[in-house]
């Protein structure tokens, strides 16, 4: 009796699932060995679509099962529909892909007035180790959702620094790609942080 609960508990909660699509809001590219909340919430928005991820497991963990999955998104959504993750990103979650995942997600969300869209966002740094002083290059792909109301966006060095601003102007209804360079004078970790209303995209860097 013990496993037969269990398992009726299990049926309801991959129901929920499949009836209640969560918008992952991924702020990274993912793909087979990724781990974190962001595979979770990767998961739990595949998993509500039984044709694209029927197993629905939903473990923080992106193995073959996801990638399985995903593939069948990308072809569903005719993002990518063949070749592997490494030459044209079939299977993994790259800019790409989580661009047209916030576009799907836009739809299904509806147009509620007192929901402000989706803008989301992508961070990329580089080098993310070196001693001081260390120049970086920051790049930030901005208005992922293709959002057409414009957005502005603030990226913070983390250290205390003029933080720089990235303005998407109306009418934009596509991403906006910006680079800036920063050098770190001190030595310590370092997050930098992309936002723009409730969105959030990081990097972490060590200056020794």
């Amino acid at each position: 009796q013990d496993l037969m609960d269990r398992i009726n508990a299990l049926s309801k909660e991959i129901a929920a699932i499949r009836t209640a699509p969560v918008c992952p809001g991924l702020s990274r590219s993912l793909k087979r060995g990724s781990a974190g909340d962001d595979v979770k919430r990767l998961q739990q928005y595949l998993a509500s679509d039984p044709a694209v991820y029927p197993e629905a497991l939903v473990t923080g963990t992106y193995g073959g099962l996801t990638e399985a999955a995903v593939k069948r998104w990308q072809a569903k959504y005719n993002v990518v529909l063949s070749g592997d993750p490494t030459t044209t990103g079939f299977g993994a979650v790259g800019p790409k892909t989580i661009s047209a995942i916030a576009q799907q997600c836009r739809g299904v969300q509806g147009t509620a007035v007192s929901a402000a869209p989706y803008v989301g966002g992508l961070l990329t740094v580089a080098p993310i180790f070196g001693g001081v002083p260390l120049t970086v290059t920051v790049q930030a792909i901005v208005n992922t959702a293709n959002v057409c109301g414009g957005a502005s966006y603030t990226l913070d060095y983390g250290d205390g620094s003029i933080q720089s601003q990235i303005l998407v102007p109306p009418n934009h209804c596509r991403e906006l790609i910006k680079s800036f360079s920063h050098v770190y004078r001190q030595k310590g970790n370092f997050t930098i942080t992309l936002s723009s209303g409730a969105h959030r995209s990081t990097a972490t860097l060590t200056v020794q």
